[in-house]
């Protein structure tokens, strides 16, 4: 909790899908979502996210969907699954807010993604895509992957990024 407490205000968020899988959001339309670099520190700018219809989510979080229940994609939509279907409900996080189970990280099938593995404490590694404004850090640099955990950046190769895993 230390660590954390001395992390948080210096690193900046960034989306890590885990595993990720492709999934269509039938009704979807094409949108900008601009996301803050750190949601307490607005003056550090944003990143921004181009979507189509078609996304990546993590393994783990298409496998916890239940049939007829409502998701959020953070700060871009809303969703309700429908047997192998995912179906456009809304954009405002008001109506999610009355029907919603569970808020998930995603990742714009339609924009230059980044092949990240994060070195984990058990010395093995988890694959996965970035956003594309992870190639701007520099080595040694720490962040936060939302909802994965702080990372520190140990090697830029050609065709991918590697972290390694602090804590949750």
């Amino acid at each position: 909790s230390f660590n954390k407490s001395i992390l948080d205000p210096i690193s900046n968020r960034y989306f890590f899908i885990p595993n990720p899988v492709k999934k269509i959001i039938k009704g979807a339309k094409k949108n900008t979502i601009n996301i803050r670099l750190h949601p307490n520190y607005p003056k550090r700018g944003t990143r921004q996210l181009k979507t189509t219809n078609e996304f990546y989510l993590s393994k783990e979080d298409v496998a916890s969907f239940k049939d007829d229940n409502y998701y959020r994609l953070m700060e871009c939509l809303n969703f309700k699954k429908e047997k192998d279907n995912y179906i456009f409900y809304s954009k405002d996080i008001t109506s999610f807010k009355k029907k919603g189970k569970k808020i998930i990280h995603w990742l714009p099938s339609s924009q230059n993604l980044v092949n990240v593995e994060v070195l984990m404490p058990n010395n093995k590694f988890i694959k996965g895509f970035a956003e594309s404004t992870t190639t701007k850090l520099k080595q040694g640099d720490i962040i936060q992957f939302e909802r994965f955990g702080f990372c520190r950046l140990d090697k830029k190769l050609k065709n991918k990024l590697i972290f390694w895993f602090a804590h949750k």
